[in-house]
């Protein structure tokens, strides 16, 4: 473990002495965009989950980022940072650790717009439905094999610090469960409850196949 820390001491030292050469007073950053992994170019191919931001908000600007697993692009006034952190949970912490520590922004005021791709049950919503949640799931669980599942447990899977699947005497917190602020989640919701959202033709014959 001591190995580990020194290593990372070192690794975060050599990223503020190197950035801190380059410039002198941090940017004042207005939001960071975070994505997880873009398939190809940021730009002109198909994209994944980064390029439509840079195109649309015109991020055009790239920065070497040595604590990332991907360049940080930026906006022509650096008040919009736009990231890549890395699929995982380990990708995602070392990349946002790095840029809280890079000396080159000013994140003090800064708001966070988190953008992933995920799946929705087609007979709830349709791809470009918006949802507000209340609670963050982390995806670390412990899994038996399903061949060795017990019969009276309805899944294999289970909480870390439990001894089965929805155990009632789970310590609080267990690490996987996180209550977001729920004022800050209603305000938002109420802010756009009545915004009517397209819904296409095509979408509703996707639908329609698995109604």
């Amino acid at each position: 473990m001591r190995t580990i820390n020194v290593c990372l001491s070192l690794f975060l030292l050599f990223v503020t002495v190197k950035v801190s050469h380059a410039q002198k007073t941090p940017w004042p950053i207005r939001a960071v965009i975070v994505t997880t992994f873009e398939v190809g170019s940021d730009t002109g191919d198909v994209p994944g989950e980064f390029q439509f931001w840079v195109e649309r908000e015109h991020l055009n600007e790239t920065l070497d980022f040595p604590g990332g697993v991907h360049v940080i692009r930026t906006n022509a006034d650096h008040t919009v940072l736009g990231i890549v952190s890395g699929t995982t949970l380990v990708n995602a912490t070392a990349s946002l650790m790095a840029l809280g520590l890079d000396p080159r922004f000013d994140l003090t005021h800064t708001y966070w717009l988190i953008n992933g791709i995920a799946g929705v049950d087609p007979n709830d919503a349709s791809i470009g439905s918006a949802a507000w949640a209340t609670y963050v799931v982390s995806d670390v669980a412990r899994e038996i094999d399903a061949r060795e599942i017990p019969s009276d447990w309805p899944t294999g899977y289970f909480a870390r610090n439990t001894k089965r699947p929805y155990d009632p005497k789970k310590p609080e917190p267990t690490g996987e469960l996180f209550h977001l602020n729920p004022a800050l989640t209603e305000w938002a919701y109420q802010l756009t409850r009545n915004v009517v959202l397209d819904d296409s033709e095509s979408l509703k014959t996707a639908r329609a196949r698995v109604s």
